[in-house]
C-alpha cells in the first residue's frame, strides 16, 4: 500500500462549513493530490446488508405494527465532542454518568419475542455505547433471542486496546457494527486493516466522518449548534415514530432518536409496562397519527425544528400498518390516507 497523506479535521474545517453535499465530498476525496491512493469512500461497506433485519410489520392487528427498529440509548456519556453533535457545546448537552441496565433490555426482548417481532435491534443513542460496561451483556440478550443486532460506535475503546476487542462483540452475537472515524487517515486505515479478518463473520461499515461535511448532518431538532449545520424546519410529514422505537437508558420510550432535549415528552416506561403497551399508548398514537398525515412544523417542539428526512421511504408500509389499524380500531386517530 502506498503512503497516504494524513488528513485531519483541522484541515477540513473550512470545507465542512461550506455546506457541500455528499457528491462534492466524493469529488473532494478523489482529487488530484489523492488520485494515486484510492482508499477513501464516503462509507466503506463490507458485506453490510441489513435489509433482512429491517422487516416492517404491516399487519394492522399486530401489537408491533409498523415497527422495524428498536433503538436503545446505552449511555449518556461520550469520550468525544464532535463538531456536528449537540455535545459540541456542553451547555447544550453535557456528559452524564447514566447507563442502560441489561434488565431493561431483557424486559423489551421478552415482549418482542412474545409478539413475534421480526425487525432489528440497535445500540446507538446519544452517547458512546462502549462506555456502558455492560454493553456486551445487553447485546447478548438480544442475539440469544435470535434478533439482528447492530451497534454504532467510535470504536476508541477497541482501537486503543482498552476494555474490548472486536472478537468480544462477535462472541456476544453482534450482527453488524458501524464504526465512525473522527480523527484522521491513520485511524481510518487502522480500522480497515483490523476488520479484514472479520469479512464474512461480522457485517461492518467504516465511515470516515472527518471527510464528511457538517452540512450533511441533522441539526438534531435544533440541538446541534455548529455554524456549518443548517438550521430550520420541514413541512414534510414524518414517519419516524411510526417505524422506529427509541428507548432511553432509563427505559422511557421517547418520541424519536432526533429529540435530544426530550421536548416531545415521554410515552411510558418499559420497566413499568410491557413495551407493546407503551408502543401503542394513546399519547404515542396521537402524535404519530398527526405526524404521518400532515406537516411536522405545526406540531411544536421538537418537530418544528427538525429537518431530517422523516423516513419517507417507509410511507407505503406505514399506510398498510398504522393507517389501516386506525381505520379499523382507532378511528379517533385516523385522519386520511397518506
Amino acid at each position: 500500500m502506498k503512503d497516504i497523506p494524513i488528513l485531519d479535521i483541522s484541515e477540513l474545517d473550512d470545507f465542512n462549513k461550506a455546506h457541500h453535499t455528499k457528491a462534492t465530498v466524493s469529488k473532494f476525496i478523489y482529487n488530484v493530490s489523492w488520485k494515486n491512493q484510492g482508499h477513501y469512500t464516503i462509507q466503506d461497506y463490507t458485506a453490510f446488508n441489513p435489509k433482512k433485519s429491517k422487516i416492517i410489520e404491516t399487519n394492522p392487528d399486530s401489537p408491533f405494527r409498523g415497527l422495524k427498529i428498536v433503538e436503545f440509548n446505552p449511555t449518556e456519556l461520550c469520550n468525544r465532542t464532535c463538531h456536528f453533535c449537540p455535545r459540541h457545546d456542553p451547555e447544550v448537552y453535557p456528559n452524564l454518568n447514566l447507563h442502560l441496565d441489561p434488565s431493561t433490555v431483557q424486559n423489551v426482548v421478552d415482549d418482542l419475542v412474545k409478539h413475534n417481532y421480526r425487525g432489528q435491534i440497535m445500540f446507538s443513542g446519544f452517547g458512546e455505547p462502549l462506555l456502558n460496561r455492560k454493553i456486551l451483556e445487553c447485546i447478548k440478550i438480544c442475539s440469544d433471542a435470535g434478533f439482528y443486532v447492530e451497534l454504532t460506535t467510535n470504536g476508541d475503546k477497541i482501537l486503543q486496546g482498552k476494555w474490548y476487542t472486536v472478537q468480544d462483540f462477535v462472541d456476544a452475537g453482534l450482527s453488524a457494527v458501524h464504526i465512525d472515524i473522527y480523527d484522521d487517515t491513520k485511524q481510518y486505515l487502522s480500522w480497515k486493516r483490523m476488520m479484514r479478518k472479520f469479512n464474512g463473520i461480522l457485517n461492518y461499515r467504516i465511515t470516515p466522518r472527518y471527510v464528511t461535511t457538517t452540512a450533511v448532518f441533522s441539526a438534531r431538532a435544533g440541538s446541534a449548534t455548529h455554524e456549518g449545520i443548517s438550521q430550520g424546519t420541514s413541512k414534510a410529514p414524518c414517519f419516524v415514530p411510526s417505524v422506529k422505537a427509541f428507548i432511553n437508558w432509563n427505559g422511557n420510550l421517547d418520541l424519536c432518536c432526533h429529540d435530544w432535549q426530550r421536548e416531545g415528552g415521554g410515552f411510558g416506561n418499559v420497566n413499568d409496562n410491557p413495551f407493546s403497551e407503551v408502543w401503542n399508548s394513546n399519547s404515542m398514537n396521537g402524535i404519530r397519527s398527526k405526524l404521518m398525515t400532515g406537516p411536522r412544523n405545526i406540531h411544536g417542539a421538537p418537530c418544528d425544528k427538525c429537518t431530517t428526512g422523516g423516513n419517507t421511504k417507509d410511507k407505503g408500509a406505514v399506510q398498510k400498518a398504522w393507517v389501516n389499524h386506525y381505520k379499523k380500531d382507532k378511528p379517533e386517530y385516523y385522519v386520511k390516507d397518506i
